[in-house]
């Protein structure tokens, strides 16, 4: 029988977003395409550590908590030369799979010293003359959507393979709503995020119908004060959970108003639990949304748009909408799919 391959799956450590819950799920589902894997963490500054705990994914940390937590790639390429070559012998590594732009310099550095095939898979819009030189280094290059493809260096670009996102499958008895109109935002402080755009929106909204409740779940730019201040717009703050399933079930609706998104999971999880979406006109969610078919686009950072278009669907029958919405999320970002898609970059890489 054919021996399996391992793949190494490296991480900074100090932060959980789409690409690491994305790759989670990946190396969750990775033995079905008969590929083993090893989990390294650089520096275990964040949540990283946990949340692959939550779901018994092994890792090793090269450095703990509490210890110098700072990340700089050459200084990590010095200071961990040794530590990572004899890691990569005693693992048996057959190809990296990096998904972070300091793991893709990083490991693209690895590569010139050590006897290993690198993918480098970006998940954003990314532009930089120092990728042209990386990015040679790597044996294949994919990335999330068309958005980030055309975004990159003319070579790098060229050698880019779009290979979307991969979502588990959902139960539809899983799927349920709350009896108030919930208009839901999942996102973080960052200003591409436009936390403070959709407060605009609901305090906006709530002039016109205050019977319409606006939950915000993730880190946003307000301190606990403002967040108590926001309540009298119906407005209502719930900390970081990187399970967003039940937060999205209470949804009569998901806004998405971020500019510039690489990909958009939560537009994809949204339609999976049959949550109408309207999202900005930018970035990969005109890839993700039809407009008017699967869900709506509003015009970036224009507040009557969102605000007109948000009324609008909560007065609407949504279910055909909601039913072309779960078919083209179900048949085109379903776990078989992306694995197929995947299996085949692995095994061309050793053939």
């Amino acid at each position: 029988m054919k021996e399996k391959k391992t793949i190494l799956f490296p991480f900074v450590g100090d932060s959980v977003g789409g690409s690491q819950i994305a790759t989670r799920v990946l190396i969750s589902n990775l033995k079905s395409i008969q590929y083993n894997f090893e989990v390294l963490i650089f520096n275990d500054s964040g949540d990283l550590s946990d949340y692959f705990s939550k779901y018994k994914i092994k890792f090793t940390i090269i450095r703990k908590k509490g210890k110098d937590q700072y990340f700089s790639v050459f200084k990590e390429f010095i200071y961990n030369f040794f530590y990572v070559k004899s890691f990569l012998k005693e693992k048996n590594i057959s190809l990296v799979h990096t998904n972070d732009i300091r793991m893709h310099y990083l490991w693209s550095l690895y590569s010139i010293t050590n006897k290993f095939y690198h993918i480098w898979h970006q998940h954003s819009a990314f532009y930089s003359r120092r990728n042209i030189l990386f990015s040679l280094l790597s044996k294949r290059i994919i990335t999330v959507s068309n958005y980030c493809k055309e975004s990159f260096t003319t070579n790098m670009s060229k050698r880019s393979i779009v290979v979307g996102n991969p979502f588990e499958r959902y139960s539809h008895r899983q799927i349920y709503k709350s009896k108030k109109k919930i208009v839901s935002y999942i996102g973080n402080n960052n200003i591409q995020k436009r936390a403070k755009f959709f407060v605009e929106i609901a305090k906006n909204i709530n002039k016109k119908n205050n019977k319409i409740f606006f939950h915000m779940l993730g880190d946003t730019p307000y301190s606990v004060d403002e967040i108590n201040s926001l309540k009298k717009y119906n407005i209502r703050h719930f900390k970081k959970n990187y399970e967003i399933r039940n937060f999205l079930r209470n949804s009569v609706l998901l806004v998405a108003p971020a500019v510039n998104e690489g990909f958009g999971r939560t537009l994809i999880e949204a339609m999976l639990l049959k949550v109408p979406v309207l999202a900005s006109d930018s970035g990969a969610h005109k890839e993700l949304i039809l407009n008017n078919k699967n869900g709506l686009l509003a015009k970036s950072d224009n507040l009557n748009d969102f605000s007109e278009k948000i009324l609008k669907l909560l007065l609407d029958d949504n279910k055909k909408r909601i039913d072309l919405a779960f078919n083209f999320s179900a048949e085109n970002f379903n776990i078989e799919v992306y694995l197929n898609k995947i299996k085949y970059l692995y095994d061309s890489v050793f053939t």
